[in-house]
């Protein structure tokens, strides 16, 4: 038990003798501060994108988007991802370099 207490201790002090490097001044952001938009303001916005046209066309939009990612998928585990070609490119090994 002593001996891993001095190891503590002994990395301890090691570790508050690390030199840090020097990383520039830190970044701070300048400039005025952002306004705030009153509430009124967002529910008008949010209420003007809610009417039931708008909402049947983005959820036309996200069913196109889900079906052909859900092509792509399939499409992937079907060919394995990767075509021969491009599998022996990954799995030849880099010759070694020598030096001059």
């Amino acid at each position: 038990m002593p001996r891993l207490a001095i190891l503590v201790l002994a990395m301890a002090c090691v570790a508050g003798c690390v030199h840090m490097p020097d990383v520039g001044p830190k970044t701070v952001a300048t400039g005025p501060w952002p306004r705030l938009a009153p509430l009124p303001d967002f529910a008008a916005a949010s209420a003007a994108g809610t009417d039931s046209a708008t909402m049947a066309s983005s959820a036309a939009t996200l069913d196109a988007r889900a079906a052909a990612l859900e092509a792509r998928a399939a499409e992937l585990r079907a060919t394995g991802g990767i075509d021969p070609a491009e599998l022996d490119k990954l799995t030849t090994p880099i010759p070694p370099v020598t030096n001059p």
